[in-house]
């Protein structure tokens, strides 16, 4: 791989896999999670504050309608949801 437009047509190449985020009320993660499912790489569940969340997404333009969210208000037990979701391979 030369550059990064290699490096996604080879992630496109194999089988979506679903990226679990914790503590994911964050407008860079947000966005970064967006153009990763929008140009097929990846399905996402974002575990945090679903009210914030949703806000930064909306104030942004950002479509997380075809997200998943666990609402965890606490990032430490967010961080455990999704962790736990990549040990049952949910994430």
């Amino acid at each position: 791989m030369k550059n990064l437009k290699e490096l996604i047509t080879l992630a496109k190449e194999k089988k979506i896999k679903t990226l679990s985020v914790a503590a994911a009320a964050d407008l860079e993660v947000l966005e970064a999670v967006s153009k990763a499912k929008i140009i097929g790489l990846i399905n996402a569940v974002l575990v945090g504050n679903k009210e914030l969340i949703e806000e930064i997404a909306k104030d942004n333009n950002i479509d997380i309608s075809e997200m998943e969210i666990i609402d965890e208000k606490h990032d430490i037990k967010a961080a455990a949801i999704a962790v736990s979701l990549v040990s049952e391979k949910k994430g």
